[in-house]
């Protein structure tokens, strides 16, 4: 299966249900995939879904009563990625993002824009009985490269007495051996530059369960001022100026 330059604002209507407070303005998908299908000795099928390479270009998502986009991907490459329903498995060779940039919001509540719009409400659970967790193995998703090139962040936190914005761009990030098998130790490195001034690096291995890192990092004149709402929300003490370094 081909596909090249498919409009995923005309899919708008299929993809309501994942995005319920958002939509996609802009974005086409190209690649190339195919299927097996295989029935083992009791005839249930094992499925396999394998997609050689995948090509997001001009990618937009706004948020409901949004006018500007709250992500924006110009170019996201995706390569050597299978699905096996069987074993439960999604393995990536590699993905790279180019010009990548989100936007986010903390608003008075503590929620963040962005998740609290597209992440469906938690459905209540009085008077229901908890479904029982389903037999077999965990889902195990394994990413042999990730790089996220000339990327930003703009965040602004409104929960504190004068709303805090936090800007955060030439970000070069790069991830190896992503799994979420227990016990996985991942490399990762990264550089960026902190409103406009500062720079924040950090390196050396990381593991996501059980948590734990020993990570080497790099800050640069990281400007203290905008940290002032935060500190008199617990202290009477202004900062009036001052910077960070390591």
């Amino acid at each position: 299966l081909q596909f090249d330059a498919i409009r995923l604002p005309r899919y708008a209507p299929y993809l309501a249900a994942a995005l319920p407070g958002g939509r996609i303005s802009e974005g086409t998908l190209s690649g190339s995939a195919h299927y097996r299908v295989v029935l083992d000795e009791q005839g249930v099928p094992a499925v396999q879904v394998d997609a050689d390479a995948l090509a997001l270009r001009d990618f937009a998502l706004l948020l409901k009563g949004g006018e500007s986009p709250a992500v924006k991907v110009p170019a996201l490459d995706l390569r050597a990625a299978t699905v096996d329903l069987g074993t439960q498995r999604v393995s990536v060779g590699g993905v790279e993002a180019t010009g990548a940039a989100v936007s986010l919001v903390r608003l008075k509540n503590g929620d963040i824009d962005l998740l609290a719009s597209l992440l469906p409400p938690a459905a209540s659970t009085k008077g229901r009985r908890t479904a029982p967790a389903p037999d077999g193995p965990e889902w195990v998703v394994t990413v042999d490269k990730l790089a996220l090139k000339g990327a930003s962040m703009r965040f602004e936190d409104r929960s504190v007495g004068r709303p805090v914005v936090t800007a955060v761009d030439d970000i070069d990030f790069e991830l190896e051996g992503f799994s979420t098998e227990k016990g996985t130790v991942l490399q990762f490195k990264l550089d960026s530059r902190l409103n406009k001034r500062g720079k924040v690096a950090a390196s050396e291995p990381l593991t996501l369960a059980p948590m734990k890192a020993d990570l080497r990092l790099d800050l640069r004149t990281v400007d203290l001022l905008p940290l002032q709402p935060y500190v008199l929300a617990q202290t009477k003490i202004a900062i009036s100026r001052g910077n960070l370094s390591t």
